[in-house]
């Protein structure tokens, strides 16, 4: 596999990053800010100039490159396969995201399937009925990972791009066929405190009661004096307790009038939950550990990485943020091209597991190498 990297600004300046830019890629992924895209003019200029190539990329929270942290240009990162192959679809985001899903899945299905890349509208997306409904179709020897699209702080609009060019409200996928190995795991870095709880009032997103008292009341006593909520949520994010692992929620909002929490993902009713928190070095560290199980998982040194790491991730560790990056590269070891971008969600195997979760506040790292078919 052979891999370029290149930062694309307005007016088609070039920043060159990793190798050459390429005379004929198969893959461009392309990954930057909603100012830049969402004119589609870049997109169409990068379509004009390598009509054959598969397209697939999103508005991001921030860009992560072989530079770090990216936030100020779109980055695009090309491959090129010598036995692979791949291919784009899409979906729009209708009413039923599960049977978005179940579509999007059903077309990126095929004879050798590898792995698939996804990005998804990262605003007004039921996350999780999505996930299921790729889950119904796609099994579990086929890796599977990406992100919600991004929109820097704003959470306002977000927008994909595939072979279609740029799009709100949708959902799309790259899949790699043939000879390619692939993993990927997600991992955060959070701990809980205080007792496990239990969700006795919740439909979707929507957490109304805990432990049978108004959800907003005991979030905000176990917080005391860091209860400036919901900004305290990308500090202190709650875990649901699955068969032993643990899928993170982010807090998006509050409602002091019912009492109730909404959170960037389903909250089932009847899950047990815990209260999480983390130091900037156990963020990392977690990030690390991702690294480290994707790398394992893999068996071979790694051509291309991609990371997928959580929006709330990026707002608790400020400046530090390069820093999670920087623990990737370093557990990956051989020192693959890095891609990616900050998310409003990540979907990728939870550490330990080999079917894929929405998750908030993991990294969520993708490697990838082109084998001998």
């Amino acid at each position: 596999m052979k891999v370029a990297q290149w930062a694309q600004r307005p007016r088609g300046q070039v920043v060159p990053l990793v190798g050459d830019v390429p005379q004929r890629p198969d893959a461009l992924l392309v990954f930057g800010p909603r100012a830049l895209l969402e004119d589609g003019q870049l997109v169409g200029d990068l379509r004009a100039r390598w009509p054959d190539a598969a397209m697939l990329g999103c508005t991001t929270a921030g860009g992560i490159s072989a530079r770090g942290v990216d936030d100020d240009d779109v980055v695009v990162t090309a491959l090129g396969f010598d036995a692979a192959h791949v291919r784009v679809v899409e979906v729009p985001l209708a009413e039923d995201h599960f049977v978005a899903g179940r579509a999007l899945a059903e077309a990126v299905s095929g004879p050798d399937l590898r792995a698939v890349i996804l990005v998804v509208g990262g605003v007004h997306t039921d996350s999780q009925s999505l996930v299921d409904g790729l889950r119904e179709v796609l099994t579990d020897d086929i890796v599977v990972a990406g992100g919600l699209a991004g929109d820097g702080q704003a959470f306002v609009r977000t927008g994909i791009i595939s072979d279609a060019g740029y799009r709100e409200g949708y959902a799309a996928a790259l899949g790699i066929y043939g000879a390619v190995h692939a993993s990927s795991t997600s991992a955060s870095g959070w701990r809980p405190f205080g007792l496990d709880r239990t969700v006795t009032r919740a439909a979707g997103k929507v957490v109304h009661e805990i432990d049978g008292n108004r959800a907003l009341d005991v979030y905000a006593r176990y917080l005391g004096d860091d209860a400036d909520l919901p900004g305290a949520g990308l500090v202190y994010p709650i875990a649901i307790v699955s068969h032993g692992r643990e899928i993170i929620r982010s807090l998006s909002a509050i409602d002091r009038e019912s009492g109730a929490l909404t959170f960037f993902g389903d909250v089932p009713e009847g899950s047990v939950i815990r209260l999480m928190h983390a130091s900037n070095a156990e963020l990392v560290a977690g990030a690390g550990r991702a690294g480290d199980a994707a790398r394992v998982r893999h068996g071979i040194p790694p051509e291309l990485a991609l990371l997928f790491s959580c929006v709330g991730r990026k707002a608790v560790l400020g400046a530090a943020t390069a820093l999670e990056i920087d623990a990737v590269v370093d557990a990956l070891g051989a020192r693959p091209v890095i891609a990616g971008f900050h998310t409003y969600g990540e979907i990728g195997p939870p550490d330990g597991a080999c079917a894929f979760q929405h998750h908030n506040q993991t990294m969520t790292v993708l490697v990838l190498t082109e084998v001998p078919p």
